[in-house]
């Protein structure tokens, strides 16, 4: 869902996206579009329930946020292992499109300086992408919970025909343009907030919901009028997750082969 407020006399975007999915980049980009059309300020994009997708999503939905200057510049570098490199450099005719992928020039470009990213422990993979990859080029701010700590993509390697049988291993990690990212904990957010299932609970959109009302106050200082902070949550002190405790749960987020491809 996506919808413009008005706060301060000033416009702000602000937009739901939950998983990035490229058959849905024409809605996408008819988002962006108002957005220009609206002469937004800045975006607020809540990335909250997102667990990642088509990085071409991700490349587009950068492009039409950051700077026009930042155009064909580095989004994210792949870095494989020697091995699959060397491969890649001696079998492919454009072997850059395989390790550099690069923001492009969009007409719905919003050509902002300026965004708001709300996040939970399950925000992850493409959606951590674009925080880390318009980092470089743009303000990024950060509101909620670290998120997953997905930099790595992997490939499935299955003999079912004969066997059944499938493996799922890590062949890259992701960089960003300068290499500014931590690999042992995901990306800890500037305002640590965690969701409250004991305050009022507003829907998506309202301003008096505590993470958009606390993403106003940081672009404007004010909150809006409705919000009320007794009602809020209390903001904790900013800790990185327990790396064993994930190492100790590798099914959390257990992989699904759907075998009826």
């Amino acid at each position: 869902m996506s919808k413009v407020i008005t706060h301060q006399n000033k416009k702000y975007g602000y937009l739901v996206y939950n998983s990035f999915i490229s058959k849905y980049d024409k809605q996408l980009e008819d988002v962006f579009s108002n957005f220009k059309a609206e002469g937004i300020e800045s975006l607020i994009l809540d990335l909250r329930y997102n667990g990642g997708g088509a990085v071409s999503t991700a490349i587009l939905m950068s492009s039409m946020i950051a700077p026009k200057s930042a155009a064909k510049q580095v989004f994210i570098r792949t870095k494989y292992n020697k091995i699959l490199e060397d491969y890649i450099k001696k079998t492919e005719s454009d072997p850059e499109s395989f390790f550099i992928n690069r923001l492009f020039d969009h007409p719905n470009n919003l050509n902002l300086n300026k965004l708001v990213v709300l996040t939970t422990n399950g925000t992850a993979s493409a959606s951590e992408m674009i925080i880390y990859g318009l980092k470089p080029y743009m303000e990024v701010y950060q509101i909620g919970a670290e998120t997953t700590g997905k930099y790595y993509a992997s490939m499935t390697i299955d003999d079912v025909e004969n066997h059944n049988w499938a493996i799922q291993p890590l062949i890259l990690k992701s960089e960003n343009a300068n290499n500014s990212i931590n690999y042992n904990t995901g990306l800890l957010p500037d305002l640590a907030l965690e969701e409250s299932w004991t305050a009022k609970i507003y829907p998506l959109g309202d301003v008096r919901e505590e993470f958009l009302a606390r993403a106003l106050y940081y672009l404007t200082g004010q909150y809006p009028s409705s919000f009320s902070l007794k009602n809020s949550s209390a903001i904790k002190p900013l800790q990185p997750a327990n790396i064993e405790t994930k190492i100790n749960n590798p099914l959390k987020y257990e992989m699904h082969i759907d075998l009826k491809r």
